[in-house]
């Protein structure tokens, strides 16, 4: 959070509210049938709630609205009620989902320096790897050898 990027006339509507949505209908775990209604009924209120999102500091208050919202209209398509542990735990999803779709949609790092080698992306588990787009230009390149603490020689391509 303490990054605050962005600039949040530019971030894409349509695509939050498509996660946003998504997100409080696998959460609420409507039933087929259910769901194509479901999103038309609640697709232009996440939206509308989209264009007065205008800061990172906002993405709380947001999230707590859009899960009321969601169990309310739940509680038309379903008949349950939700607790209220269950609601914030729909608005922590919809915060993740938020910040997720924000941070894709703005440019949080600028020109970042990255060296990863490929034996250590092998070593971290799937699920804490986190994927992005991005372009790789080469400055220039160079194969650097070495002899690590352990006496084992390693052998790395390095920028010039």
């Amino acid at each position: 959070d303490a990054a605050n990027p962005g600039n949040f006339e530019t971030f894409d509507k349509n695509r939050l509210a498509n996660a946003v949505t998504d997100t409080g209908i696998n959460f609420i775990g409507l039933k087929q049938e259910q769901r194509e209604k479901f999103k038309d009924a609640s697709y232009n209120t996440i939206l509308e709630y989209g264009y007065k999102l205008s800061s990172f500091d906002r993405i709380e208050e947001y999230s707590q609205n859009i899960a009321i919202y969601f169990v309310r209209l739940a509680l038309e398509f379903t008949g349950q009620d939700t607790t209220i542990d269950r609601q914030q735990a729909l608005a922590s999803q919809i915060k993740d989902v938020v910040k997720i779709t924000l941070a894709s949609d703005t440019a949080l790092l600028g020109d970042t320096n990255v060296f990863i080698e490929a034996s250590q992306l092998r070593e971290i588990p799937r699920q804490n790897i986190i994927y992005m787009k991005m372009k790789i230009r080469e400055d220039g390149m160079e194969w650097a050898v070495s002899e690590n603490r352990n006496g084992e020689v390693e052998s790395r391509l390095l920028p010039e």
